[in-house]
C-alpha cells in the first residue's frame, strides 16, 4: 500500500510541476488541514459549476 501511496505523491508532484511550469503563477493552499485520506483512490470535481470536490476512498473494516 505505502509503494501505491509513493507512486501516486510522484505523480502528482508531476502534474504539479507541470502545471507551474505552464502558469508561476500558480500558488497550492492546504484548502482542508484537518481532512486527510488514508486510501484516496479518485480526485474529481462536480462539473456543475459549484466548485465542489469528490474524494473516493476504500474503507475496510474487519468484521
Amino acid at each position: 500500500m505505502k509503494t501505491k501511496r509513493t507512486i501516486f505523491t510522484v505523480i502528482l508532484l508531476l502534474l504539479i510541476s507541470f502545471a507551474y511550469a505552464q502558469n508561476p503563477n500558480i500558488t497550492l493552499t492546504d484548502a482542508f488541514p484537518d481532512l486527510t485520506f488514508t486510501s484516496a483512490l479518485n480526485l474529481t470535481h462536480s462539473g456543475d459549476g459549484t466548485n465542489r470536490i469528490f474524494v473516493i476512498q476504500i474503507i475496510l473494516h474487519d468484521n
